[in-house]
């Protein structure tokens, strides 16, 4: 009887052993086309008011280039990709349509014209005609800005 229990405990335990050490399933990559979001038709949003519909019609969304606007992805020219430290430290900067890093220090420009104005643990600071903007690390976007950032190009024209 004794030896019935420890073979059911050697099997729970390499049962746990082996479910603990099998890999996860993949996670499935993102696909590009996903779409793009827009207001639902009117008929469907019957519960609110007629005038916040049209307003909201109205809205030119950040990321919209459909209307001609630009869209924060295309007017990026470049990638923060990683920091190096060789001796002092440097960022790395993916341009749009290469494969090729640049090493970049403070004080340097980047592709789109924009001076790097510093380097932290995982952002960068750059800094264009007032506008300031802080990346981080893989992401496209900025995570903060400040200054002139909000002028849109055809306002400034």
């Amino acid at each position: 009887m004794r030896r019935v229990y420890l073979v059911v405990a050697a099997c729970i335990i390499g049962g746990l052993i082996i479910g603990a050490s099998w890999p996860p399933p993949p996670i499935p990559r993102q696909r590009d086309d996903v779409g793009q979001w827009s207001l639902p038709p009117r008929e469907q949003i019957a519960r609110f008011s007629s005038d916040a519909f049209t307003e909201a019609e109205k809205l030119r969304w950040r990321a919209d280039a459909s209307e001609g606007g630009d869209a924060p992805s295309a007017a990026v020219a470049w990638q923060f990709a990683g920091l190096t430290e060789a001796g002092r430290t440097q960022a790395l900067v993916i341009e749009a349509g290469t494969r090729q890093a640049r090493r970049l220090v403070a004080g340097e420009l980047l592709p789109d014209g924009s001076r790097l104005v510093s380097i932290d643990r995982d952002t960068i600071t750059v800094d264009l005609e007032g506008c300031t903007r802080v990346y981080q690390m893989h992401r496209k976007q900025p995570i903060r800005s400040s200054g002139s950032c909000d002028v849109t190009p055809a306002a400034s024209e």
